[in-house]
């Protein structure tokens, strides 16, 4: 049985319209929920299968495609952000426990909906730190966990990875506890006491784990998450420029040496002794990137630990398209295009296009910074100004990386892993970006690469092309769930409008899955049922299977996005999973425990002599 909220406290909404951030995609939805307690959401999904709706969980929008989407039910976490301390308080095991007090790694507790940079605050305000981050902290920590978000710490895989067990919501509200049968975290009758359903089933099975972990939403709605965290930490990072050619000949001759990214690392120079950055042989951060209109050059990022307590250049300031606005931005390339006003080949047609831009920005008072720079950009290329685009571009770049380049940057973990909550959550612009991930062990992502920079030479698309090392994932469909013990991800983005992107991203994903590069589930992808086999091999197969044994073949969490990508359960499936009930287990620990009280038993195995309580009541 569930154990639904009586009277539905949260957020219903009907009729309403949802679009992603990028703003890719929008699609009508019939009925919107922001719940406003786990109790809520139990009443949200059974409702929803007993009336034989799909329902979709959503969180920041973050996602460039419909992954989130569904025009039936729709339902965002939002209004679920708390810290939970009920299990790690008072269910782990004993191992657990001990290191709760002292470890190196500790656990933390966590509503799904919070966004990554509620987590870090909350995190910050026990002193512990996520082990590794993200480029930016909108999205939502089950949205980010479940589309296999990293880092770019070659040691350290995904986020998702920090996962150590998952409270879920499934199909007719039932609720299931999951964690590793290989690393369980908690005791059976402790977490049976504070779990507020008495019929939540308490399941560790690592396929299910690992399956769940990347999920896209089609188990059911994830409530929270424990998380496998550690003492908060301190980061010193550097950047330098090499060229092109001497980066990717260092990363062949890793791989035909089996040296990974040793040669690249031995030749790049120290940092500023200065900086306080320790173990300078082994980064625990790497990033290339490269400007894509002018790619003989990379900037290469690493970063370290360090000890030194003083914070260097990481005073936030807001991004230079929301500083000037798209007034400002019109302004700008007005004053460059006014320069051609007077030349032969160019006049007329310049103070035409000078004209047109204006009346854009008159005619739409509110566009965006970013709307305004795609259009003029546009207008550079349309009268064969093309040329000038690389020089303001690299002025762009290079002013993005001189604090970094110069004395570098120190500070807390989250602050120079991630961007600003402000830039995570900036309107001002919108970009079109795609992220294959690969084997770093093999040179398909190198030829790749190639294939990009070759590619982007006279393009009309403006933006930057990212790659990050990361260790590789256990969840089944993570993309950096490789063969070999490291991923690398290569991130290509553009400004959106421009009117080479679409081209430039189908070529892009084309290049990518015909060197078995997977394409970032929550970026720009169109993949179908026979690619995403072709990627993933068995571990479809696998995924299916075992999707399938939690839903059986219910289409309540189906969508759009799963159902093209056959990531649904196999024909006839049937729920199969099993765990241990709880409230069997509290039944079966309040009986010895009210005869110990009289004095009438011994203590039973794994008593805690003087625990408060002997249930919890549910949350409304």
């Amino acid at each position: 049985m569930a154990c639904p909220s009586q009277t539905y406290a949260g957020i219903e909404l009907d009729g309403i319209s949802w679009t992603n951030w990028s703003e890719r995609f929008t699609g009508p939805v019939a009925s919107y929920f922001e719940p406003d307690s786990l109790a809520d959401l139990v009443n949200v999904v059974q409702r929803a299968s007993a009336q034989g709706h799909q329902l979709h969980v959503t969180g920041s929008r973050w996602s460039f495609e419909n992954i989130a989407w569904s025009p039936d039910w729709m339902v965002s976490l939002a209004r679920l952000t708390r810290r939970l301390t009920n299990v790690t308080d008072s269910a782990l095991n004993s191992q657990w426990a001990a290191q709760q007090a002292s470890g190196a790694d500790r656990l933390f507790h966590i509503e799904a909906g919070a966004m990554i940079a509620d987590l870090n605050d909350a995190l910050a305000a026990v002193e512990l730190a996520m082990p590794t981050l993200g480029g930016n902290v909108g999205q939502t920590v089950a949205g980010a966990l479940s589309t296999s978000t990293h880092g770019g710490d070659p040691a350290r895989p995904p986020l998702a990875d920090a996962v150590m067990a998952m409270h879920l919501v499934t199909v007719d509200g039932r609720e299931l506890w999951v964690e590793r049968a290989s690393q369980p975290i908690t005791d059976d009758v402790a977490l049976a006491l504070v779990l507020p359903c008495p019929d939540t089933q308490i399941v560790r099975d690592d396929d299910l784990f690992n399956a769940l972990l990347v999920g896209f939403g089609r188990f059911g709605v994830i409530y929270s998450y424990v998380l496998r965290v550690r003492p908060a930490f301190r980061l010193a990072e550097w950047t330098t420029t090499i060229p092109r050619t001497v980066l990717t000949a260092a990363l062949r001759d890793g791989i035909a040496g089996g040296t990974f990214l040793a040669p690249l690392l031995t030749m790049l120079p120290a940092p500023p002794a200065a900086l306080g950055a320790l173990d300078l042989v082994n980064p625990v951060g790497l990033e290339v990137v490269f400007d894509t209109n002018n790619l003989a050059q990379c900037w290469v990022k690493r970063r370290w630990g360090t000890s030194d307590s003083t914070d260097l250049n990481v005073a936030g300031s807001e991004n230079l398209l929301c500083q000037i606005g798209a007034a400002g931005v019109l302004a700008a390339g007005l004053s460059v295009l006014g320069a051609f006003v007077a030349a032969p080949v160019y006049g007329v047609a310049v103070s035409v296009k000078m004209a047109e831009l204006q009346a854009s920005l008159d005619a739409n008072p509110a566009m965006t910074p970013g709307e305004m720079l795609a259009r003029v950009l546009a207008a550079f290329w349309e009268l064969g100004l093309g040329w000038a685009i690389p020089k303001l571009s690299g002025v762009e770049f290079g002013q993005q990386y001189q604090a970094s380049a110069t004395d570098g940057k120190r500070g807390p973990a989250p602050v120079i892993l991630a961007a600003s909550r402000a830039d995570s959550q900036q309107m001002c612009f919108r970009a079109d970006s795609i992220e294959p991930v690969f084997d770093a062990h093999a040179t398909g992502y190198i030829d790749f690469l190639d294939t990009a920079l070759d590619a982007a030479v006279n393009r009309q698309q403006a933006g930057y092309i990212s790659m990050r090392w990361s260790a590789a994932s256990r969840a089944t469909l993570s993309m950096h769930n490789v063969p070999s013990a490291h991923a690398v991800a290569i991130e290509i983005t553009s400004l959106r409008g421009l009117p080479g992107n679409p081209d430039w991203f189908t070529l892009l994903e084309a290049a990518a899955v015909s060197k078995d590069g997977r394409p970032h589930w929550g970026q720009i992808n169109t993949l179908d049922v026979a690619t995403v086999v072709a990627l993933y091999g068995s571990a479809v197969q696998a995924w299916r299977t075992t999707l399938g044994t939690v839903v059986g073949s219910s289409p309540t969490f189906g969508n759009a996005y799963t159902a093209q990508r056959g990531l649904e359960p196999l024909p006839g499936a049937k729920p199969s999973v099993a765990g241990i009930r709880a409230g069997d287990l509290v039944g079966a620990a309040v009986v010895p425990a009210i005869g110990l009280l009289l004095g009438q038993h011994p203590a039973p195995p794994g008593h805690r002599p003087g625990r408060p309580k002997i249930a919890v009541e549910r949350q409304q």
